[in-house]
Protein backbone atom coordinates (compact mmCIF):
# COMPACT_ATOMS: atom_id res chain seq x y z
CA UNK A 1 0.00 0.00 0.00
CA UNK A 2 1.27 3.46 -0.83
CA UNK A 3 2.46 5.15 2.36
CA UNK A 4 1.76 8.57 0.81
CA UNK A 5 -1.99 8.08 1.09
CA UNK A 6 -3.68 10.31 3.63
CA UNK A 7 -6.07 8.99 6.27
CA UNK A 8 -8.92 10.44 4.23
CA UNK A 9 -7.72 8.58 1.11
CA UNK A 10 -7.53 5.33 3.05
CA UNK A 11 -11.00 5.76 4.53
CA UNK A 12 -12.46 6.31 1.06
CA UNK A 13 -11.85 2.59 0.52
CA UNK A 14 -14.88 0.94 2.08
CA UNK A 15 -13.05 -2.26 3.01
CA UNK A 16 -10.36 -0.29 4.85
CA UNK A 17 -12.99 1.76 6.65
CA UNK A 18 -14.60 -1.42 7.97
CA UNK A 19 -11.29 -3.06 8.89
CA UNK A 20 -10.06 0.08 10.66
CA UNK A 21 -13.25 0.38 12.72
CA UNK A 22 -13.09 -3.30 13.70
CA UNK A 23 -9.41 -3.05 14.62
CA UNK A 24 -10.04 -0.05 16.89
CA UNK A 25 -13.14 -1.58 18.48
CA UNK A 26 -11.29 -4.83 19.22
CA UNK A 27 -8.27 -3.05 20.70
CA UNK A 28 -7.81 -3.89 24.39
CA UNK A 29 -6.22 -0.54 25.19
CA UNK A 30 -7.88 2.79 25.87
CA UNK A 31 -8.54 3.12 22.12
CA UNK A 32 -10.97 0.23 22.26
CA UNK A 33 -12.78 1.88 25.15
CA UNK A 34 -12.72 5.42 23.79
CA UNK A 35 -13.91 4.87 20.23
CA UNK A 36 -17.34 3.39 21.08
CA UNK A 37 -18.02 6.28 23.47
CA UNK A 38 -17.08 8.80 20.79
CA UNK A 39 -19.05 6.89 18.18
CA UNK A 40 -22.23 6.99 20.29
CA UNK A 41 -21.78 10.71 20.96
CA UNK A 42 -21.16 11.38 17.26
CA UNK A 43 -24.27 9.43 16.31
CA UNK A 44 -26.34 11.34 18.87
CA UNK A 45 -25.04 14.66 17.51
CA UNK A 46 -25.46 13.69 13.85
CA UNK A 47 -21.70 13.70 13.21
CA UNK A 48 -20.82 11.31 10.34
CA UNK A 49 -18.97 8.23 11.57
CA UNK A 50 -16.49 8.41 8.71
CA UNK A 51 -15.52 11.94 9.83
CA UNK A 52 -15.27 10.76 13.44
CA UNK A 53 -12.95 7.95 12.38
CA UNK A 54 -10.83 10.38 10.36
CA UNK A 55 -10.54 12.74 13.32
CA UNK A 56 -9.80 9.81 15.65
CA UNK A 57 -6.98 8.59 13.38
CA UNK A 58 -5.49 12.08 13.09
CA UNK A 59 -5.48 12.38 16.88
CA UNK A 60 -3.86 8.93 17.20
CA UNK A 61 -1.30 9.89 14.58
CA UNK A 62 -0.39 13.07 16.42
CA UNK A 63 -0.67 11.92 20.05
CA UNK A 64 0.34 8.29 19.57
CA UNK A 65 2.90 7.19 22.13
CA UNK A 66 2.44 10.24 24.35
CA UNK A 67 1.18 10.13 27.89
CA UNK A 68 -1.49 12.80 28.02
CA UNK A 69 -4.05 13.98 30.52
CA UNK A 70 -7.67 14.74 29.71
CA UNK A 71 -9.52 16.72 32.38
CA UNK A 72 -12.79 15.34 33.71
CA UNK A 73 -15.85 16.73 31.98
CA UNK A 74 -17.01 18.79 34.96
CA UNK A 75 -13.61 20.47 35.27
CA UNK A 76 -13.53 21.18 31.57
CA UNK A 77 -17.06 22.63 31.76
CA UNK A 78 -15.94 24.99 34.53
CA UNK A 79 -13.05 26.25 32.43
CA UNK A 80 -15.29 26.65 29.39
CA UNK A 81 -17.90 28.52 31.46
CA UNK A 82 -15.25 30.90 32.77
CA UNK A 83 -13.95 31.47 29.27
CA UNK A 84 -17.49 32.02 27.91
CA UNK A 85 -18.26 34.61 30.59
CA UNK A 86 -15.10 36.50 29.65
CA UNK A 87 -15.77 36.22 25.92
CA UNK A 88 -19.39 37.38 26.24
CA UNK A 89 -18.75 40.28 28.58
CA UNK A 90 -19.38 43.60 26.82
CA UNK A 91 -18.74 45.96 29.70
CA UNK A 92 -22.39 46.26 30.73
CA UNK A 93 -23.85 42.75 30.94
CA UNK A 94 -22.40 41.32 34.17
CA UNK A 95 -25.88 40.79 35.72
CA UNK A 96 -27.12 39.11 32.55
CA UNK A 97 -24.11 36.76 32.53
CA UNK A 98 -24.68 36.02 36.21
CA UNK A 99 -28.22 34.84 35.43
CA UNK A 100 -27.29 33.07 32.21
CA UNK A 101 -24.56 30.96 33.80
CA UNK A 102 -26.10 30.59 37.28
CA UNK A 103 -23.24 32.26 39.12
CA UNK A 104 -23.05 35.18 41.54
CA UNK A 105 -22.16 38.68 40.41
CA UNK A 106 -18.88 38.58 42.38
CA UNK A 107 -18.06 35.33 40.55
CA UNK A 108 -18.61 37.08 37.21
CA UNK A 109 -16.15 39.79 38.20
CA UNK A 110 -13.68 37.20 39.49
CA UNK A 111 -13.93 35.33 36.16
CA UNK A 112 -13.33 38.60 34.31
CA UNK A 113 -10.32 39.40 36.46
CA UNK A 114 -8.84 35.98 35.79
CA UNK A 115 -10.05 35.94 32.19
CA UNK A 116 -7.28 37.94 30.64
CA UNK A 117 -4.70 35.59 32.12
CA UNK A 118 -6.77 32.57 31.06
CA UNK A 119 -7.08 33.75 27.46
CA UNK A 120 -3.36 34.40 27.27
CA UNK A 121 -2.60 31.02 28.81
CA UNK A 122 -4.96 29.13 26.49
CA UNK A 123 -3.58 30.92 23.47
CA UNK A 124 0.01 30.21 24.51
CA UNK A 125 -0.59 26.57 25.46
CA UNK A 126 -2.56 25.65 22.35
CA UNK A 127 -0.27 27.44 19.92
CA UNK A 128 2.43 24.78 20.22
CA UNK A 129 -0.14 22.15 19.21
CA UNK A 130 -1.77 24.21 16.47
CA UNK A 131 1.65 24.77 14.90
CA UNK A 132 2.01 21.01 14.37
CA UNK A 133 -1.45 20.18 13.01
CA UNK A 134 -1.45 18.72 9.50
CA UNK A 135 -4.21 21.23 8.62
CA UNK A 136 -5.16 24.76 9.53
CA UNK A 137 -7.80 24.89 12.32
CA UNK A 138 -9.24 27.99 10.65
CA UNK A 139 -9.75 26.31 7.26
CA UNK A 140 -13.13 24.82 6.41
CA UNK A 141 -12.39 21.60 4.55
Amino acid sequence: MNSDLSWRDLLERKELLTVTKQMIQNDNSILGELYPVLSQAAQREGFPEKDLLLLFLIICDYLGGMMIYFPKGRNLRKVIKRYAVCAEFNGKNAKELSRKYGISLPAVYRYLKDGRELKDSVRTETQKYRDHLPFSPESKE
